[in-house]
């Protein structure tokens, strides 16, 4: 890339260590990227190369997950919203850009709201504001899958996403879901109980920054649906809603120009 070397180092948040992969540019906004359940910072690996430029960039891994700290407890959104505070504390950094996927984005909205002062703006991508009984049993296959052998998880994996991705692909997912902590897994079956919803559109009624709700196709496995996205834009008039149409839910990496483009818009960088 054009932009600062991207470098790999150690952070203590003062609670736990954070592998975090960084691209510095002096005397540029720092952009934090969260990424989603069992990801790790390389899937914003497209976007950084057509941010790196612009931003700062900071994307950690989330603590239970690849190569951070895997403590035992404290994997409630508070928690991990801690973890980009003392990110930031140890980094020197006073406010940032956070833009989150899916788990990523439910943290960055925990973080917009309770620690306003951090967060100049806002970027969610697909975040999974209703999960219900179908995203629950999705979570509870994947603990399952991660709890058997390689050759086990690996072929549930394949069967799930037969339809999308390579051998390849399937492999990677297999590495990545065995890497991430079982607790992590529970953490998030617990954020998906019927009074989620309520619970995350008060946080987003008490976002005071600039606001990007980047929603994928629920057609194409995107989790958002469509009037739960129109009920938070409705609640958030700081909220500016886009709708990727023919997009699963990975939007950064299906659509890294676009949501690149988008980012640059909310902050003010088109």
């Amino acid at each position: 890339m054009s932009a600062g070397e991207l470098q790999e180092r150690t952070v203590s948040t003062g609670a736990i260590d954070l592998h975090v992969a960084m691209v510095e540019q002096s005397d540029s906004p720092t952009l934090v990227l969260l990424h989603g359940l069992y990801d790790r910072w390389e899937v914003w690996n497209s976007l950084i190369d057509q941010l790196g430029d612009n931003f700062s960039v900071v994307a950690p891994d989330l603590r239970g997950h690849a190569r951070s700290d895997h403590p035992e407890s404290g994997y409630e959104l508070d928690d991990y919203a801690a973890d980009v505070v003392g990110m930031l504390d140890a980094l020197g950094i006073s406010r940032a850009i956070v833009a989150g996927h899916s788990l990523g984005a439910l943290i960055g909205l925990v973080a917009a709201a309770d620690h306003a002062d951090r967060v100049s703006h806002l970027a969610m991508i697909d975040p999974p504001l209703r999960q219900g009984e179908q995203g629950r049993q999705l979570l509870e296959i994947l603990l399952d899958a991660r709890q058997g052998g390689l050759e086990e998880t690996y072929q549930l994996i394949s069967e799930l996403y037969a339809f999308s991705g390579t051998e390849q692909d399937w492999r990677r997912q297999t590495e990545w879901l065995r890497a991430t902590s079982e607790a992590a897994f529970q953490g998030m079956i617990a954020m998906s109980d019927d009074a989620a919803f309520d619970r995350y559109l008060s946080l987003i009624e008490r976002v005071t920054c600039p606001t990007l709700l980047l929603q994928a196709d629920p057609m194409s496995g995107g989790v958002l649906s469509d009037d739960d996205a129109a009920e938070a834009t409705r609640r958030q008039p700081l909220m500016r809603h886009v709708r990727v149409p023919d997009t699963g839910h990975s939007v950064h990496q299906d659509a890294p120009s676009l949501t690149a483009c988008e980012i640059l818009s909310l902050t003010g960088q088109e």
